[in-house]
């Protein structure tokens, strides 16, 4: 099986735009530096309180993660409570296809060295997914194809040492998990999409916690008339159940299900997102959940970025320009709370990255943003697409992402958006 087609809009010139959205109070940040004028150490007053928060871009320019491998692509992060786990993947000089891994900071400096902890045969299309177990440990999955499919689930220390393994049987066509594996007690779960001989089905593996036993698989059957992909998997902020995600296809919105700890479906589903969705992604954590969408419109030179949450809200930005897109997003929600999604597209030829950003400070109402991320380099064609992931770190956002750039071709980027009170 290939990896996940990749869908995109049709490309049309336009000229460059940015575009920012308050909601409640927050501040637009910039990436200028001249904005941390505004950020004044109250060290003189103790007592002095902010008069509000900002989000900060603390690289300008840009962290250049360095890596062993010849490309480092399709990364993505997790935040353990004292470190970030990075996985991506890449080539080894001389040999093949490998799964990489580097401890990081909370600002996105490394604090150790790369590992390689995954190669063979089947990891031409690999796109690890990294999450933390709850315990100070990380789990990744990734799919390798090699006489059959099969998810691997690994659990790694904070240095990357393996701690255990886990592998499904053999299943044919299954394509790369969009999510990384969920913990839930005693047992971790990992979804993703099987293409059978003229079937389409979302399907659920289930593991044992540590030892990553394999325990069973499900496989999840269209909701009514609501046939899903790209499915998506959180675990429920108030109880043990899941909350399986995915597209409806003939909607075109997010669908959500609940499931039991045994994967069997509950019976609720709600319908969340503003059609036609082109990609979403969402997160959850003990202080609640959040999903972000976006669509582009092909009568149009934009693209528009939503939020939706359980009360049902729905959040509408105004229009980014856009000719193309990433069909791939992030997003992390953290109890503080704080919630962030990050995309890219491409406009002006050139990648974006975005981030959408949201906080509430103890004591203050919400804080938004919308920036780009990525410094402004040199024209790119639509194949250089970066894919960025986001983890909240305990003080703001670290958003690590894949750019191709003449100086380092195929490389791991990141910026830390910092949180941080305005006096």
């Amino acid at each position: 099986m290939t990896a996940r087609p990749i869908l995109f809009a049709a490309a049309i010139a336009l000229q460059a735009c940015y575009s920012s959205w308050d909601r409640g109070g927050g501040d637009d940040a910039s990436t200028d530096p001249g904005v941390e004028d505004a950020v004044m150490d109250s060290s003189s007053d103790p007592d002095a309180e902010a008069d509000g928060w900002r989000f900060i871009d603390r690289d300008d320019p840009d962290h250049n993660i360095a890596v062993d491998l010849l490309f480092a692509a399709v990364c993505d992060i997790a935040w353990n409570g004292t470190s970030v786990g990075l996985v991506y993947h890449g080539m080894e000089s001389g040999a093949g296809e490998r799964v990489g891994f580097i401890p990081l900071d909370a600002r996105g400096r490394s604090t150790g060295g790369e590992r390689r902890i995954l190669d063979g045969a089947g990891l031409a299309s690999a796109m690890p997914r990294i999450s933390s177990a709850g315990d100070g440990s990380f789990l990744v999955n990734v799919l390798q194809e090699s006489g059959g499919d099969r998810i691997v689930v690994l659990r790694l220390a904070a240095d990357g040492d393996m701690l255990s393994m886990g592998t499904t049987p053999d299943w044919d066509n299954i394509v790369d998990p969009l999510c990384a594996p969920v913990r839930v007690d005693d047992r971790v779960y990992v979804v993703t999409e099987s293409y059978g001989a003229g079937e389409e089905s979302n399907v659920g593996f289930m593991f044992s916690y540590p030892d990553l036993d394999f325990i069973a698989s499900t496989r999840f059957l269209p909701t009514g008339e609501c046939w899903g992909g790209d499915p998506l998997l959180m675990k429920d902020p108030v109880s043990t159940d899941l909350m399986l995600l995915h597209r409806c296809i003939p909607m075109e919105n997010v669908v959500v299900e609940w499931l039991d700890p045994d994967m069997v479906p509950r019976g609720a589903t709600t319908v969340f997102g503003h059609a036609p969705v082109s990609a979403y992604h969402a997160s959850s954590s003990a202080g609640g959940w959040m999903g972000y969408g976006f669509e582009q419109r092909i009568d149009a030179t934009s693209l528009q970025l939503w939020q939706f949450e359980p009360g049902g809200g729905l959040w509408l930005a105004p229009d980014i320009e856009a000719t193309f897109y990433s069909a791939l997003m992030d997003s992390d929600h953290a109890q503080y709370p704080a919630s962030s999604g990050v995309f890219a597209l491409y406009h002006d030829e050139s990648w974006q990255v975005w981030a959408r950003l949201n906080a509430s400070p103890p004591g203050w109402g919400w804080v938004d943003s919308l920036m780009i991320v990525n410094d402004a380099v040199e024209a790119r064609t639509f194949e250089d697409m970066p894919m960025p992931a986001v983890a909240w770190t305990g003080g703001g956002f670290l958003v690590v992402w894949d750019e191709w750039r003449m100086d380092t071709t195929y490389s791991l980027f990141s910026s830390f958006i910092e949180l941080v009170p305005v006096y």
